[in-house]
């Protein structure tokens, strides 16, 4: 093989190898986005079964221990009562409980 075609070749390679990358992450994020919702939807059905709402279990989690409040800091505590807020919020209007 010439010097022109392995280039080519390296070329074309390179072009797999960075097409096969985006493709690793692509199915990385899809699987990631697979187990938030799994683990929303779980999370959802605890709240109802003990009828929490969001705060209540920001609340527990940072009294057991499971969320640091000093390395999430307020802004993301309220960020995530928003967020859950919001989702069920958005569950009921579909006429279903989270």
């Amino acid at each position: 093989m010439n010097a022109p075609h392995r280039s080519e070749a390296i070329r074309l390679a390179q072009e797999r190898i960075s097409e096969l990358e985006k493709e690793i992450s692509c199915l990385r994020q899809a699987e990631q986005s697979d187990r938030e919702l799994e683990f929303t939807g779980k999370l959802f059905r605890l709240m109802k079964k003990f009828k929490l709402e969001p705060g209540e279990v920001i609340d527990l989690l940072v009294t057991r221990g499971d969320l640091d409040r000093r390395l999430f800091g307020c802004e993301t505590t309220y960020k995530l009562k928003h967020i859950l807020g919001l989702r069920q919020l958005e569950a009921e209007r579909k006429g279903r409980r989270p």
